[in-house]
């Protein structure tokens, strides 16, 4: 009978393998682990669901090799993407960055990041921008402002449709056009100058 070893395996020795000619691979790190790719694979998604020894020697082989996970084939393999596309209107302007700051940290927080673009007040680029990250397949879009083309605004709700959840921020819009099947956080401009 074969009983396990409850001494505690010596660190891994860090060297670099690799499959021909390109990046470490999630075979190189199962290789160097003694483990199997799915484990490597698991460890990757949710580490909490390994023994922690076995956590322990899948984080030394990734560190070991500089492995680092293709997130285009998870997204494929998935159909998920973990990164939220934020289009502002200045990237550069002090008055969006406590937001962007707070929003990537809540982000990172709940295991996405955050692909951030600047429109710079125009709405044709925020259409092109737009049209780009949709190409990313984002797990959600984030907008500041509501002056855009009536495109943009058919992609933002055409992605709503589709699934995509979709939030304006920081304009809160008092017009009879809004649309209501997007996630609005803000405030009316207007009123809180009336009450100044």
């Amino acid at each position: 009978m074969l009983v396990p070893s409850t001494a505690a395996r010596p660190p891994i020795a860090a060297k670099k393998t690799r499959r021909g000619h390109g990046r470490p691979t999630l075979h190189d790190v199962a290789e160097l682990a003694g483990v199997t790719q799915i484990t490597v694979s698991r460890f990757l998604r949710s580490p909490e669901l390994l023994a922690p020894e076995t956590a322990e020697r899948v984080r030394q082989a990734v560190e070991s090799v500089g492995y680092v996970p293709n997130l285009q084939a998870g997204q494929l393999a998935s159909g998920r993407s973990r990164i939220v596309a934020t289009l502002i209107p200045n990237a550069g302007h002090s008055v969006f960055a406590e937001t962007v700051q707070g929003l990537a940290e809540g982000l990172r927080d709940s295991g996405y990041e955050m692909l951030l673009t600047s429109t710079g007040y125009q709405p044709q680029r925020e259409e092109r921008q737009l049209r780009a990250v949709l190409g990313w397949s984002p797990a959600a879009i984030v907008v500041t402002g509501l002056h855009r083309t009536a495109a943009a605004q058919q992609l933002l709700l055409d992605a709503r449709a589709a699934g995509t959840p979709v939030v304006e921020i920081w304009d809160h819009p008092t017009r009879k056009t809004q649309h209501r099947e997007l996630v609005q956080v803000g405030f009316d401009h207007r009123a809180a100058g009336q009450m100044m």
